[in-house]
């Protein structure tokens, strides 16, 4: 694969991070949370940078070339550059939406665009373009595109990240963290409603740092223990259920905030 276009696929991956944690400040409003201004401001000061000014022209580039090399290719000549000024625009929309926040409710509206247009063309490049390039480009192609490329760092993806950016990058990585993380456990309580009953699945607690447990009551049903103090009753149902519930009930308490 050409120097081009793993860079390409490369950033998208990166600024498909941005996007997941514009989504997560979208969700702390929608449950009542204050959105991070500060953080959002700096997200929307690096797509108004990096993307417009070094991810963008590249596409271009290697765009203008499969036009070239086979018009067949391409069924709407002027889609890509027409997207990119629409992403640029809405990225505009979005730093003077957060900066005058005068209105959560039409920034909420701004941010949900904003992404969703995104990965939308973020989609269609993946689907699209970016294989009809491979397949139709010459490796002299390749070669004098690589010969192009911007000598430009990534100012939040480089090893040596923009001291601006730092913050930025510190939460992405957490993001990054916890998602894994999340996604790791419940693979393991999955495992564990299938295969394990409620001491495995306290074992299970233990061995991940929390402190809670599930208790079976005489009467019938679950409790979430937080040492001796009762938390929350499940009803009765099978283990697997039980273990389901007390699980997103401890997940929630825990959840660290990104």
């Amino acid at each position: 694969m050409s120097d081009a276009l793993l860079l390409l696929r490369l950033e998208h991956e990166n600024l498909s991070q941005l996007l997941d944690l514009i989504d997560e400040q979208r969700q702390i409003a929608r449950t009542g949370g204050e959105l991070d201004l500060d953080l959002l401001g700096t997200v929307a000061e690096y797509f108004g940078g990096y993307p417009d000014k070094c991810h963008h022209p590249i596409e271009d580039l290697v765009f203008q070339r499969l036009k070239m090399r086979d018009p067949g290719a391409v069924s709407d000549p002027d889609k890509l550059a027409e997207e990119h000024a629409q992403i640029e625009r809405l990225t505009t929309e979005l730093a003077e939406a957060i900066a005058t926040n005068d209105d959560e409710p039409g920034l909420a509206a701004v941010l949900e665009q904003f992404t969703n247009d995104y990965r939308k063309h973020m989609a269609m490049e993946e689907e699209h373009f970016f294989p009809a390039a491979a397949q139709t480009l010459s490796e002299q192609d390749w070669d004098e595109i690589d010969f192009s490329l911007f000598d430009s760092p990534d100012p939040l993806f480089d090893h040596a990240a923009h001291e601006r950016f730092h913050g930025l990058r510190e939460r992405i990585n957490k993001l990054a963290r916890n998602s894994h993380r999340r996604s790791a456990r419940l693979r393991q309580v999955r495992q564990l409603s299938k295969l394990a009953g409620v001491e495995e699945f306290n074992a299970f607690l233990e061995a991940a740092d929390y402190a809670y447990r599930l208790e079976t009551r005489p009467e019938g049903g679950y409790t979430v223990m937080s040492g001796a103090r009762p938390l929350v009753d499940i009803p009765a149902c099978d283990v697997p259920q039980a273990i389901w519930c007390a699980y997103f009930f401890v997940q929630g308490l825990e959840e660290d905030p990104v």
